[in-house]
């Protein structure tokens, strides 16, 4: 199996399971691994890839936490009934 079809294959995983709980923060990982999988695509190395999906999950996490806090009354989660 190549390494894109891999990625590709978890970000939807993750999708699907972001569909089934209906937090926001599923989907920032298939992102990432959305975007592991177009660095394979080009050629980059697996380590690369790791290094990139974390990096981008990570940072669009802490991006969401920070917009959360500027605007408490956005929810971000459907479970959340206010």
């Amino acid at each position: 199996m190549a390494e894109s079809t891999f990625w590709l294959i978890l970000a939807g995983l993750l999708l699907m399971a972001e569909l089934a709980t209906g937090t926001f923060y599923l989907l920032l990982l298939a992102c990432g691994a959305a975007l592991a999988a177009l660095l394979a695509y080009l050629g980059l190395g697996f380590v690369l890839q790791i290094i990139a999906a974390a990096v981008f999950s990570v940072l669009s996490m802490l991006a969401l936490r920070v917009w959360t806090q500027r605007n408490p009354k956005a929810p971000i989660d459907i479970n959340q009934n206010q």
